[in-house]
């Protein structure tokens, strides 16, 4: 499964890096979870600290570093 999901984020992230100067790609799924980042509600879908932190993420990959 992993090999599959890195092969899939290489593809986009292909993509996007010859997609012009609007379209960026974060590499979220290096994200590590620590247990404060995971929802106690269903232990699958980030916390909201989890959720700033991956945001955190993104933006500082995206156009306003």
């Amino acid at each position: 499964f992993r090999k599959k999901v890195v092969a899939i984020n290489n593809i986009i992230k292909n993509i996007a890096d010859n997609s012009g100067s609007n379209v960026k790609f974060a590499d979220v799924y290096s994200f590590r979870f620590k247990a404060r980042d995971v929802s106690d509600l269903d232990c699958f879908h980030p916390s909201m600290s989890g959720q700033a932190r991956i945001a955190e993420m993104i933006w500082k990959s995206g156009f306003y570093r």
